[in-house]
């Protein structure tokens, strides 16, 4: 520990001087910025397609103006107090860095930006990684292509099915300023190579998704995975699988669970909830075999319901 966090640790008037100018940020960001405008129109939205949706947002990629303010401020308030702390949520991967300015249930909104050495490095080991499809729409503004080009791939789901292998589509060299529409559900992108740093504003559309995102092997591009392509359906699996491991078999949870949209993540709630307490679930598969959206699903859940022995 330096002595300048342990002098602002043991300072409590620095350290609410630092909460208070966080507070204010977002108190201002709130005010200042088109993102409640945005806020208040998706949620007007019920059940959008995903063309609603980017009809919304484009404006604001369109014209990033109050994107780019935000990050002026913020570099302003960190250099006043080295210990200010955005109150936005943070984004972190292999090769970018970068923050969530909107967060909502149809469309995610971040502002990031691609390091040069990290693209270099994952480049270097391009036979090792994996081309991700993952499942959903994506409206990309390009602040600072880095003079990168990208290479283009199909895959993902047609006719009701992951299509494998996935096959090149061409490629695309960023231009400073376009916007660029990736249908996700059907189309990945790698980015061969960049001179510079690369700064993206960059929508996730989740209206439409596709049932999985899916993954292929970068050097053979074979399908190597599935997995869930929306954060419901994701959380649905892991808090089905915690409670299966608690051993706490929770009918109203797994009942709930086992209704979200995804037909993979309801049969995911349905298996842990067997596993649990099968006599319990099986009024919901009983209910699953007569009346799930999903034709497979009921097929499915008739074959599960005929091994579970008839109680005593």
């Amino acid at each position: 520990m330096g002595p300048a966090l342990a002098a602002w640790l043991q300072d409590r008037s620095a350290r609410d001087m630092t909460r208070d100018t966080a507070a204010r940020f977002a108190r201002s960001w709130a005010r200042d910025t088109p993102l409640p405008a945005l806020a208040r129109a998706l949620d007007a939205l019920e059940r959008p397609d995903a063309g609603q949706v980017a009809t919304l947002v484009r404006p604001l990629l369109e014209d990033s103006e109050w994107a780019e303010a935000i990050v002026a401020r913020l570099i302003v308030e960190a250099s006043r107090d080295p210990f200010f702390e955005p109150p936005l949520i943070a984004l972190h991967s292999d090769v970018q860095a970068g923050l969530v300015l909107y967060a909502g249930r149809h469309a995610v909104i971040a502002l990031g930006a691609g390091a040069l050495d990290r693209l270099a490095a994952k480049k270097q080991a391009r036979n090792e990684g994996s081309i991700a499809f993952p499942g959903h729409f994506s409206l990309i503004r390009v602040l600072k292509g880095g003079g990168a080009t990208l290479s283009l791939w199909e895959g993902g789901w047609r006719d009701g099915a992951p299509r494998d292998p996935c096959v090149p589509a061409g490629r695309h060299h960023l231009t400073d300023g376009e916007l660029i529409a990736i249908d996700g559900r059907t189309t990945s992108f790698l980015v061969d190579h960049a001179w510079a740093d690369m700064v993206l504003l960059h929508a996730t559309i989740f209206a439409e998704t596709a049932p999985t995102a899916c993954e292929y092997d970068r050097a053979t591009l074979r399908l190597t995975a599935t997995g869930a392509a929306t954060e419901q359906a994701s959380r649905t699996q892991m808090l089905t699988s915690l409670l299966a491991a608690f051993g706490r078999p929770d009918g109203t949870a797994f009942d709930t669970a086992s209704r979200v949209s995804e037909p993979f993540a309801r049969w995911h709630a349905m298996r842990e909830w067997l596993a649990l307490d099968a006599d319990a679930a099986a009024a919901r598969l009983e209910e699953m075999v007569a009346r799930d959206p999903d034709p497979e699903l009921r097929v499915l859940a008739r074959r599960t319901l005929g091994l579970i022995p008839c109680p005593a």
